[in-house]
């Protein structure tokens, strides 16, 4: 997916919402928060459906308040979204990408992530915001520890391979810092010193390939 089939895609969804949603104080506040790969969109330019990490045709996205973003009850009116924007859809079936709706909890960040939302720029009334790109990270190393809990096949994830190239833009210490900050009843010490491995792992394999090239040079 592409930046442009992003914000083409969010623009579409706004629209759909607020013609078959009646309007309410709660809906006029609304905005949409993208989770998932795709949201690197919001951190970096130029990413392509040829770049791993923007090969993904689907967006997660789920629906806030802003004036009150825990509590929002937006997201009960998914049925038609899905309906019109899912897989197998007939947005699907025309521009070859699609909508997941997922929840506020379907992913795993650290606290204090939604005060680090940036936000994508629209010429349109659409508010479209995703998680920082090291909060991403995060996720995307839960979401790995999760999905391969009964495989060892560490490399052959399609997490681990986008984290691979994700990894050029990161901060270790940070990644591993907000490691530290996850604070959800899903995460228990073991799985979080399982997430601190693997962002080692990450990035020390990126040490090694560094130090390789360096003695080569010499």
């Amino acid at each position: 997916m592409e930046k442009n089939q992003v914000k083409k895609m969010i623009r579409d969804i706004d629209a759909f919402f607020s013609i078959s949603i009646p309007q309410t104080d709660e809906t006029l506040n609304r905005a949409w928060i993208i989770v998932g790969s795709q949201a690197i969109h919001f951190s970096l330019e130029d990413i392509t459906k040829d770049n791993i990490l923007g090969m993904s045709n689907e967006l997660d996205l789920f629906l806030i308040n802003t004036q009150d973003p825990f509590n929002s009850k937006l997201n009960d009116n998914y049925g038609e979204l899905a309906s019109f924007f899912g897989e197998g859809s007939f947005y699907y079936e025309t521009f070859g990408v699609f909508a997941d709706p997922v929840s506020l909890n379907t992913a795993i960040f650290p606290d204090g992530w939604m005060n680090r939302l940036e936000k994508m720029a629209f010429t349109e009334n659409a508010n479209a915001y995703a998680p920082d790109i090291h909060d991403l990270a995060v996720s995307k190393i839960f979401a790995y520890i999760f999905r391969s809990s009964a495989t060892s096949e560490f490399k052959q994830s399609k997490d681990y391979s986008y984290l691979e190239k994700l990894k050029q833009y990161l901060d270790q210490d940070l990644v591993k810092k907000r490691i530290q900050e996850v604070n959800d009843k899903r995460v228990t010490k073991e799985i979080k010193y399982k997430a601190l491995l693997k962002a080692g792992s990450l990035f020390k394999e990126e040490n090694i390939h560094s130090e390789t090239h360096q003695t080569g040079m010499n």
